[in-house]
């Protein structure tokens, strides 16, 4: 009767094993690749979290806010660079006549390829951790909205003066401007209102002539809380411009 050679032998080890050795450097080299290709996308998504979030919105975050925001971006960096240098080659040097030698050698370059690929996905954890904590933190933080902000700017035209305003506020919102001016010799004229409603941005820029040739503005901005409208702000600047004929 006869015998039936077993499938697996040490045979079948030994071709596995070269098989092994073989494909090994392809695979660090592979790993490192999806590595460097995840932290692109990563960084993708954190920036364009952030520039959509600084566009849509105009917050004074806390500092530990501010902190987890940017905490990305050399963690990312350095994850990079670490997944680059595990597809980097690395210098070896061996007597090509002695076997021991060449394995020492592919054994070494394998140990720093694992190396540098460990030191990279562990770095990609912390980014991924730190990418996700900032976009969470900048969602759920009470942050506080930025104060309105008002600039004014004067030009003689003949006998009168050109007054540009602008300024920021919630957007879409009708702004109140009670624009009271002091005409030369310090004499205070009669307020001049006007209404405007600010763009889907929040901005309000305007412009009104005044009479004779103004010394001192004091600009006064009113308006309706877009969340409550029984709460009332007010808003006040001066100014005082040197103007020449």
């Amino acid at each position: 009767m006869p015998t039936t050679r077993p499938q697996i032998d040490d045979g079948f080890w030994f071709a596995f094993s070269k098989q092994w050795i073989e494909e090994s450097t392809t695979r660090g080299d592979e790993a490192a690749q999806r590595m460097a290709t995840l932290l692109v996308w990563l960084w993708g998504v954190y920036t364009a979290a952030i520039a959509v979030g600084a566009a849509l919105t105009e917050y004074d975050y806390p500092l530990l806010v501010t902190v987890l925001l940017v905490a990305p971006v050399p963690m990312l960096i350095l994850a990079y660079a670490c997944a680059t240098w595990a597809m980097q080659p690395r210098r070896s040097k061996f007597d090509p006549r002695m076997p021991s030698q060449i394995r020492e050698a592919w054994s070494a370059k394998v140990r720093a390829t694992a190396l540098r690929l460990t030191l990279s996905m562990g770095l990609t954890f912390i980014a991924a951790l730190l990418v996700s904590t900032a976009l969470v933190a900048a969602s759920v933080v009470d942050a506080k909205a930025t104060g309105p902000e008002l600039n004014a700017v004067a030009e003689i035209e003949g006998k009168s003066t050109r007054l540009a305003i602008g300024g920021r506020f919630p957007p879409r919102t009708i702004v109140l401007l009670v624009v009271t001016p002091t005409v030369e010799p310090e004499a205070t004229s009669e307020p001049v209102i006007a209404r405007y409603l600010t763009n889907s941005e929040g901005a309000l820029s305007q412009t009104m002539t005044l009479g004779g040739h103004v010394e001192k503005v004091i600009v006064e901005a009113r308006w309706n809380d877009p969340q409550n409208k029984g709460v009332g702000h007010a808003f006040s600047r001066e100014f005082t411009f040197q103007l020449a004929d």
